[in-house]
């Protein structure tokens, strides 16, 4: 019978420690070392590692903590046949001796948490659903970029004691009024373009008007959302959708 091998990664931008540790063992993981944050380093490590220990490199069982680097490396231990999982942090129970945290200790941690199970994984999403997140979650940044300097400039105008006579704002006819506008001093006119710098910045195909653009998920995307509120358009249940994984 082969042994079984739990291998635990602390993964950073510039570094990724390694710590491991088999079936049944009572004693406490074996640190293997540090290796560069891409991944071919880990890839390239990891490999060295299974040879070390005279296993396929597919028969190893990869953990790391979810953390700013998302799940491109998971993706890719997976694509190359290793069985990786991504643990939560947040859900994890810890010891109160266990707040001195050193990239040696957090790698044994996870080696060993996750040989005995205590472990709660998180979904690893498919590259396009966290593509469409990521455009999602642009949009929404972006207008509400827009929307404070929109506050901004109302605030400036009324400190100027100018006041639009006009129906509507943000309208064509209001931004004209705007970019026509004479200010006291030449500098005052920057104030007035960063609005429209500001809807310059959103991604394609939002209109600078306030209204969501319609998602229509590729073919590719396989997108059901489980129903939303009344009134909701399509970039919110699309943001909603990506980010509960349904």
């Amino acid at each position: 019978m082969k042994q079984k091998y739990y291998i635990g990664l602390d993964v950073h931008k510039e570094s990724i420690a390694i710590a491991y540790t088999w079936a049944r063992s009572r004693s406490a993981p074996t640190y293997h070392g540090q290796c560069g944050g891409s991944n071919l380093s880990a890839e390239r490590a990891l490999r060295a590692l299974a040879k070390k220990l005279g296993v396929p490199f597919k028969a190893l069982n990869v953990c790391y903590e979810a953390g700013p680097s998302g799940f491109v490396l998971a993706r890719r231990l997976r694509q190359l046949g290793v069985n990786c999982v991504v643990m939560s942090p947040s859900k994890t129970e810890r010891k109160p001796n266990e707040r001195i945290k050193t990239d040696k200790r957090d790698a044994s941690n996870i080696a060993k948490r996750f040989r005995n199970g205590d472990i709660v994984e998180v979904r690893v999403p498919p590259a396009l659903d966290e593509a469409v997140r990521d455009v999602c979650r642009a949009r929404t940044d972006a207008t509400d970029d827009l929307c404070r300097a929109k506050q901004r400039l109302n605030s400036f105008l009324l400190r100027n004691g100018i006041r639009y006579s006009g129906k509507s704002r943000w309208t064509p006819a209001h931004m004209r009024y705007l970019r026509e506008l004479v200010l006291p001093d030449e500098a005052q006119k920057i104030v007035l373009e960063e609005p429209e710098r500001s809807g310059d910045r959103l991604p394609p195909g939002c209109p600078k008007g306030g209204r969501s653009p319609s998602i229509h998920p590729g073919d590719r995307l396989e997108y059901r959302a489980p129903g939303a509120p009344r009134g909701q358009d399509g970039a919110t249940a699309g943001g909603l959708g990506m980010e509960t994984g349904c």
